[in-house]
């Protein structure tokens, strides 16, 4: 039976203290990616798209964001609009418990494992 469906989409945040670094794939290519530094300070981000050329990210208003976590869901929403609306079929958060090539999931898939190779994330779900 053929679709016309897209292939799903991955996103993978990786949050430091200050920082929070952010992708999105479809399948093995990489659509969306940029970082947020400066957290609980002055943040300011930078986004590339498919083509690796900067995109325009939207700025964090009168209250910007005091720890990562709350910059989630100013990426989120940015992505969103980015992706056509597209909903995600996991989000991760890169850990690093069996090398620096390993992230394990949280919030949005909780039986996903996936390893980061050169083509991207490759994930499988218990």
């Amino acid at each position: 039976m053929a679709t016309d469906s897209p292939a799903s989409l991955i996103g993978v945040l990786n949050a430091g203290s200050s920082s929070l670094k952010f992708a999105f794939y479809e399948e093995e290519h990489l659509l969306l990616s940029g970082q947020v530094e400066g957290i609980g300070v002055r943040p300011h981000a930078s986004a590339a798209g498919l083509d690796g050329k900067p995109l325009p990210f939207p700025k964090f208003g009168d209250t910007p964001p005091g720890s990562p976590s709350e910059a989630v869901s100013a990426i989120l929403s940015w992505a969103r609009e980015q992706l056509n609306q597209r909903p995600l079929a996991a989000l991760g958060h890169r850990v690093v418990p069996w090398g620096s090539s390993t992230f394990g999931s949280r919030a949005r898939h909780p039986g996903a494992a996936c390893r980061i190779g050169s083509g991207g994330p490759a994930c499988a779900t218990a």
